[in-house]
């Protein structure tokens, strides 16, 4: 069987998983107890907040660290751009969102038009980590 990370990305990879895995269980404590006293929004945007800081702080980790793509990825400037189109789908479905009156927040609790808008800025931070890193490896084979 094939591998397709190194030891090193492997290595890399669990340690900065376990760290993901420690800001998922306090960011749902800190949920927990936040939603004991006001709910905060609804149950499936919340789920979602909850999930992308971690994913984020494992992501720029990895591409950070150099354990993000496998050794069979071809082109990773095609990753980068498909997160940057898919984000930059998002964000038209959320301005069009916003656009037809719909609110962000309502009554204190943020409504489900917050959540194109948080995935596109996600997808849009994803892509754009790989674009810098990508920069930043060709600039350093340029040396």
């Amino acid at each position: 069987m094939e591998r397709h990370y190194d030891e090193y990305q492997l290595t890399i990879r669990y340690r900065i998983a376990f760290r993901a895995l420690l800001l998922t269980l306090a960011l749902i404590l800190a949920n927990g107890l936040v939603n004991t006293f006001h709910p905060w929004a609804p149950p499936l945007l919340q789920a979602v907040a909850l999930l992308l800081p971690p994913s984020l702080y494992f992501f720029t980790a990895s591409v950070r660290r150099g354990a993000y793509l496998s050794r069979r990825e071809r082109h990773p400037l095609g990753a980068a751009l498909f997160f940057l189109a898919d984000g930059a789908v998002l964000a038209a479905v959320a301005a069009m969102r916003l656009a037809a009156g719909e609110a962000i927040a309502r009554a204190g609790q943020l409504t489900e038009a917050a959540l194109p808008l948080g995935l596109a800025l996600f997808f849009l931070y994803l892509g754009a980590v790989l674009l810098w890193q990508l920069r930043r490896e060709k600039a350093q084979g340029d040396e």
